[in-house]
């Protein structure tokens, strides 16, 4: 079994949710006392977030890069980047590093491509909803991204640094996302992303169309990527 290398800590909810859901699949597979090998880095999300609030990117790539660097040198053989939104550094994140990314983005492309989806609504935060790394990967593999208004960005951002990120799961909060995802769908998505790992979170019914979820395609991606021989 390949180990895997994870940088986590953005957030503490998505990083928790990662190990478990890994270890979960792990276990599933190869049944009895398997587990992962996983080695894990995990960063101050505080200074992560003060970064993207400075839109210092550059700075916040070298915090990953070490993550990275230090993952290589402790013998991992792949990283997973814990997170949606700073796959937007991951060229950078990555120079200098001889193993490869199991990339979030590429992983959702394979499964929307594989369920012939052409258009495809897109929810995370307000940087990956506005910024154009992941509407253009999408566009580059022949998918249209639909995302929301900006005002409606502006409450999914929130909603996420300020509950989900927490751990909290709001009624009123679930009902926006609810009706912003029934918007999407009546502009023409085909199905929809759940491009931020906090998203997971939700773990109910409030789409009437597939919910392609970034994180649990993730999870599988790599522990394929693990059991690869």
């Amino acid at each position: 079994m390949k180990k895997i290398g994870i940088i986590g800590g953005m957030s503490m909810e998505s990083t928790l949710h990662y190990c478990s859901a890994i270890y979960e699949h792990i276990n599933k597979m190869l049944g009895g006392h398997n587990s992962p090998e996983i080695i894990m880095i995990t960063v101050n999300f505080a200074e992560i977030v003060e970064l993207q609030n400075k839109n210092d990117w550059a700075s916040a790539a070298v915090i990953l890069n070490n993550a990275a660097k230090n993952l290589e040198e402790a013998g991992a053989d792949f990283i997973v980047m814990a997170t949606n939104t700073m796959h937007k550094v991951a060229e950078n994140m990555m120079e200098g590093v001889n193993i490869p990314l199991v990339h979030i983005v590429e992983a959702t492309i394979e499964k929307l491509k594989a369920n012939n989806i052409t258009k495809v609504g897109l929810l995370g935060t307000k940087i990956t909803m506005s910024d154009e790394f992941y509407v253009k990967m999408l566009a580059d593999a022949g998918i249209e991204a639909i995302v929301p208004e900006v005002t409606q960005q502006n409450e999914l951002n929130r909603i996420i640094f300020d509950e989900l990120c927490k751990g909290e799961v709001r009624p009123f909060s679930r009902a926006i996302y609810k009706a912003i995802i029934e918007q999407l769908r009546k502009k023409g998505a085909q199905g929809i992303i759940f491009g931020c790992t906090e998203l997971e979170i939700l773990r109910v019914n409030i789409s009437p169309i597939p919910v392609y979820n970034s994180t649990e395609i993730h999870v599988k991606k790599a522990v394929s990527e693990a059991l690869k021989d």
